[in-house]
């Protein structure tokens, strides 16, 4: 191992540590704020996101740069991550006003997170029902009220992908059955015999 993949590695553990280190006290000092408005839940939630970020940019290098925030909607919105680190699920409280994380449920019985999680609004969904699950996070969305923005995983990407495979496997259907009659059409025109003489001209 290189000098700069051991820096990498120990970057990377160290950024690890400080982030349950972080997480873990910023869950205990909001205990008391399910007792309180959510307002307070709310700021402890941006200073654990902003510290998060800060520990990224300090132990790894990484800085984040947000483009194109004049396009996001005034009122609620749907934004879709592409699930494949835990940036976003703390990364979204520094970009939108308020997000609602669809979460599996499963989440919302551990100690502590379920406990604020709960206070915090979020929405729980079990990932085994598919439709069942799209239409249990359409009403907790409305029931959060117009000033709610909904931050979707991968739960979201799940649904959404188990309702578009009938309409993918009809797609592909169809796009063979095109190749398979071009094919067949060409074969006919392959073997059709050329008439003597055509073509040629006479003088």
């Amino acid at each position: 191992m290189s000098s700069s993949d051991t820096a990498i590695v120990a970057r990377s553990l160290i950024f690890n540590a400080l982030f349950y280190v972080n997480i873990t006290i910023r869950m205990i000092v909001a205990l008391p704020t399910i007792l309180l408005p959510y307002s307070f839940l709310h700021g402890v939630l941006r200073r654990y996101a902003s510290s998060t970020l800060w520990f990224l940019r300090v132990v790894c290098g990484t800085k984040v740069e947000w483009r194109g925030r004049e396009k996001l909607p005034a009122g609620p919105c749907i934004v879709a991550c592409k699930h494949q680190s835990l940036w976003e699920t703390f990364a979204l409280f520094m970009l939108l006003p308020d997000p609602t994380y669809v979460l599996k449920r499963e989440l919302m019985w551990l100690p502590l997170f379920g406990w604020l999680a709960t206070k915090a609004r979020m929405i729980p969904i079990d990932r085994g029902s598919h439709t069942k699950a799209l239409a249990s996070m359409t009403a907790a969305l409305a029931a959060r009220g117009s000033d709610a923005a909904l931050a979707a995983t991968r739960q979201l990407a799940l649904i959404v992908r188990r309702q578009a495979e009938v309409l993918a496997l009809a797609d592909v259907f169809l796009a063979l059955t095109v190749v398979f009659l071009g094919c067949v059409g060409l074969a006919a025109l392959m073997r059709r015999p050329v008439a003597a003489g055509a073509g040629g001209g006479g003088h």
